[in-house]
């Protein structure tokens, strides 16, 4: 059935080794939607490019802050 509705949008509160299994198990169910997250790990400088490289490799966009990350959301979920 055609619905005019984009795709949802989903974000993940902590991209952790529970948050990265999460992304990887909604993309191989076939979830083509948004997917954002915000990890506070971002934030420390020694972990950035970890932490940035992990979105990508999972298919999910950086939200910046945990604003970002949330707003639009159609689910949250905190995996922290």
């Amino acid at each position: 059935m055609p619905t005019d509705r984009p795709a949802s949008t989903l974000a993940f509160v902590g991209f952790g080794e529970a948050g990265r299994a999460f992304a990887s198990g909604i993309r191989e169910a076939g979830f083509v939607g948004e997917i954002k997250a915000f990890d506070c790990k971002t934030g420390d400088a020694s972990q950035t490019d970890a932490m940035r490289r992990a979105y990508v490799e999972h298919g999910v966009r950086d939200g910046e802050t945990l604003a970002g990350a949330v707003a639009g959301a159609d689910a949250v979920l905190s995996v922290v």
